[in-house]
């Protein structure tokens, strides 16, 4: 049924994913470490500290600025960033199901 596809995508990484990046192009910080931490159940080999450094760096520089917002290039930064470890840890996801999905080639068991 529809609602149940609909359930389906929304508990998705893909839907993580996008919520993510929805929260770094509207350069909010709280809504960013929300998605992101609802994004890290969907890729758990994905390193939760990987992205530490940049979303700090937009902390102190919102935080100090008179404006309140960093500078773009820490949003940049911080989507190359995630692209960088959501790549690494889909594709350390799919290693592992290959790994478990295939059986000894030689039990000598």
């Amino acid at each position: 049924t529809i609602g149940s596809a609909r359930a389906r995508w929304l508990t998705s990484e893909r839907s993580a994913y996008r919520r993510v990046r929805r929260a770094i192009d509207r350069r909010d910080l709280a809504m960013t470490y929300a998605a992101l931490q609802d994004w890290a159940t969907h890729v758990p080999a994905a390193p939760e500290t990987a992205l530490d450094a940049q979303l700090a760096r937009i902390g102190r520089t919102g935080f100090a600025s008179a404006g309140g917002s960093a500078p773009a290039d820490a949003w940049k930064q911080l989507v190359a960033g995630f692209e960088q470890v959501r790549r690494a840890g889909l594709d350390q996801m799919r290693r592992e199901r290959r790994r478990k999905a295939l059986p000894p080639i030689n039990d000598l068991s």
